[in-house]
């Protein structure tokens, strides 16, 4: 039995404040996300690099919107060609994925009678098998994109380790992470304690961490111009003025933490907002 995971999301974190709160009654929808099925994942990475089952999908709907094109234009004989390749390829799907997703489904009585209505020029027909036809892919659409993307697409962090600029040490990602938070802290703590020597080598071993991060990108880009997202532009220039701040006497932490505010705002919150979601739902797909 595949295992089922339900995700409550709360839309209370999305609440603005308002006077009629009071009366606003917010209903929490559960989510349920299952793996898709092992028959497809021979066709992506990392058992296949070619994206098979992607590849053919393309193709059904490229064959289905150019059968309507050509009928539009008249050119019949062309749609045809289309509806053909529309239904060859739409069974051949169904033999990828396994027999639950191809009784839940597929239509395939749908792709036939597409195909008749094509080869008997009747619009009207299309239209009415089209629906069936075109329902049966969104409504896998909708049960499924969740799911496929974060098993095919988003890589795991729990495999992923970073070089300790500080140490030396290969660290977990959650262990490198908790160096530099508590770095970070040091730097804070410290600083509004007026302990100015350990807040700027707990600045310093924050830096050198922050920056130590462009090597997780890699892990899963392979565009090097990704690395720079969060760690680049303006997180890069306020890192810098950190730097600065950290290398004069007395320490300022009012400027030390005009810089952190950016990095805070820009690096980490984005960062955040593009990854952590993901992760969590990953983390309770099984």
């Amino acid at each position: 039995m595949k295992k089922l995971v339900s995700v409550i999301l709360s839309a209370s974190l999305f609440i603005v404040p308002s006077v009629f709160a009071h009366e606003a009654k917010v209903e929490k929808k559960p989510v349920t996300i299952q793996n898709p099925p092992d028959a497809i994942s021979k066709y992506y990475p990392p058992n296949s690099m070619k994206m098979e089952f992607l590849e053919i999908m393309h193709a059904i709907s490229g064959s289905f919107k150019g059968a309507w094109i050509d009928a539009k234009e008249g050119q019949w004989e062309n749609a045809l060609k289309n509806a053909e390749a529309l239904e060859a390829d739409y069974k051949k799907s169904s033999e990828m994925v396994g027999k639950e997703w191809r009784e839940k489904y597929f239509k395939f009585e749908a792709a036939a009678k597409f195909k008749e209505a094509v080869a008997g020029k009747n619009m009207e027909q299309m239209k009415v098998q089209g629906k069936e036809l075109g329902g049966s892919c969104g409504r896998c659409h909708k049960d499924q994109y969740v799911s496929a993307w974060l098993k095919y697409y988003w890589s795991d962090f729990d495999e992923l380790k970073l070089e300790d600029p500080i140490t030396e040490k290969k660290l977990e990602f959650e262990d490198y992470k908790h160096e530099l938070v508590n770095a970070f802290y040091t730097l804070t703590n410290d600083g509004k304690q007026g302990d100015s020597a350990n807040a700027v080598k707990g600045g310093k071993e924050f830096i050198q961490r922050y920056k130590g991060l462009k090597a997780s990108c890699m892990k899963c880009h392979d565009d090097e111009q990704v690395k720079y997202f969060y760690v680049g532009g303006k997180v890069e220039k306020a890192l810098e003025d950190l730097s600065a701040t950290l290398g004069k006497e007395p320490l300022n932490m009012e400027e030390a933490f005009k810089s952190i505010g950016v990095i805070g705002k820009e690096g980490c919150k984005k960062c955040h907002l593009t990854h952590r979601w993901a992760m969590i739902l990953k983390g309770n797909q099984e």
